[in-house]
C-alpha cells in the first residue's frame, strides 16, 4: 500500500464476549491480552471495545497489558492497541494503567 492507500479499519474484539459472564477478573485479562495477541499477529493493530463491560479495575488493565507484553505484543502498546470504552471512567482507569505501564517499560536513559 502507498501512503494515499487508506488503512482497513483494524479488527474489533468484542470484550464482554471474551470474557463472558466472569466479568471484567484479572484472570479474564489474560484470555483478552491472548485474543489480542493472535489478531496481532496478522493484523497491524486491533481495537479492543468495552461496551458492555462493567467495573473493569486497573488491576485488570494491569493484567492485560502486562500479558499482552509477555505474549511479545509489546510494539502494540499502546500504538497498535486501540481501546473504546463506555465511559469516561472507564478509559480514566485504562490510562492510569496505561501510564504506569509506560513508564515501567521505558528504556534506560543513556548516562551523560
Amino acid at each position: 500500500m502507498n501512503e494515499h492507500t487508506p488503512q482497513p479499519a483494524p479488527p474489533v474484539l468484542e470484550v464482554a464476549k471474551i470474557i463472558g459472564k466472569t466479568g471484567p477478573e484479572v484472570s479474564a485479562a489474560l484470555a483478552v491480552a491472548a485474543s489480542a495477541a493472535r489478531v496481532l499477529s496478522s493484523s497491524s493493530a486491533v481495537r479492543l471495545s468495552f461496551h458492555g463491560v462493567r467495573g473493569a479495575s486497573s488491576s485488570f488493565f494491569n493484567a492485560l497489558l502486562l500479558e499482552l507484553h509477555r505474549l511479545g505484543g509489546a510494539d502494540a502498546i499502546p500504538d497498535r492497541l486501540m481501546m473504546d470504552f463506555d465511559s469516561g471512567a472507564q478509559k480514566f482507569v485504562y490510562d492510569r494503567s496505561l501510564n504506569a505501564y509506560l513508564k515501567s517499560h521505558q528504556p534506560p536513559r543513556a548516562a551523560s
